[in-house]
């Protein structure tokens, strides 16, 4: 769970939970807990979810907080889903790549709406905040990657970095690929002010 202090100051920052699959070596896993899916990591009002749950249909198994394989760093996706989807929806391509030498990071961003209880961003107010949680996540990312004290120290070759999504996750991996994370930075809703 990663927070943008710099947006949301009424709440106290945005809440940016992320999905993170990497590669582990088969001796390194033994005695090591199957991967917990939080299905409401904001509001934990929905009972989590673990990865025995979705290997019955065909999904790839993970591990909760393995040591990365030896192989690495790995190339690094950051996944932002479309519009009102939520990050756990992905797990079969987190898993997947992950088992093919990929790190995968899914966002699931804050104002979808996914469950009942959360908010509803209009879409002016999504088109600003994927980019941003995108960014942001690279960012401590990367710097998790650059502390040897971290997990995931060494994890990612930060040359072999991709910005991937579909729907409005696709629009914010082409705002980032433009160079302009704040793409619609001037975007107000509701409207203020004369046009």
């Amino acid at each position: 769970m990663l927070t943008d202090t710099s947006r949301n100051d009424d709440i106290g920052g945005r809440p940016i939970p992320v999905y993170l699959w990497y590669p582990a070596d088969a001796a390194d896993v033994a005695g090591v807990p199957e991967a917990v899916y939080p299905l409401d990591p904001i509001s934990s009002l929905v009972p989590d979810s673990f990865s025995s749950d979705w290997e019955v249909y065909g999904f790839d198994g993970a591990f909760q907080e393995p040591q990365a394989s030896a192989d690495g760093p790995f190339p690094l996706v950051v996944f932002s889903p479309g519009w009102g989807a939520h990050a756990w929806l992905h797990l079969h391509v987190g898993t997947r790549l992950a088992s093919h030498g990929i790190a995968v990071a899914v966002i699931y961003h804050w104002g979808d709406g996914f469950w009942p209880w959360e908010p509803w961003d209009h879409l002016a107010t999504a088109c600003l905040n994927r980019p941003l949680d995108v960014s942001f996540t690279l960012t401590d990312l990367l710097a998790r990657n650059a502390d040897s004290d971290d997990l995931i120290y060494d994890l990612v070759s930060s040359d072999q970095v991709a910005a991937s999504g579909w729907s409005l996750g696709g629009y914010a991996a082409m705002t980032l690929a433009g160079g302009d994370d704040v793409v619609c930075d001037k975007a107000q809703y509701p409207p203020q002010g004369d046009p």
